[in-house]
């Protein structure tokens, strides 16, 4: 069976990967807001305050991860 300390090791990784995955995810959504509104040419203003909302959170998440892999 697996230590504690190979377990604890899993779970720190997974929890890094996962605040990554989820950081990818709103810089994704960032842009799309971005992208969206530009190709439309209306609502940019709320597609920038979006999009800025989306790159905070990420880069949460980012900080987060770096935080889990200490």
């Amino acid at each position: 069976t697996p230590s504690d300390e190979v377990l604890g090791a899993l779970t720190r990784r997974m929890d890094e990967t996962n605040a990554l995955l989820r950081a990818v995810y709103y810089q994704i959504g960032a842009g799309i807001a971005l992208d969206a509104a530009f190709l439309k040419g209306e609502h940019v203003e709320e597609a920038k305050r979006t999009a800025l909302a989306h790159s905070n959170r990420a880069e949460a998440y980012f900080d987060d991860a770096g935080e889990v892999g200490k």
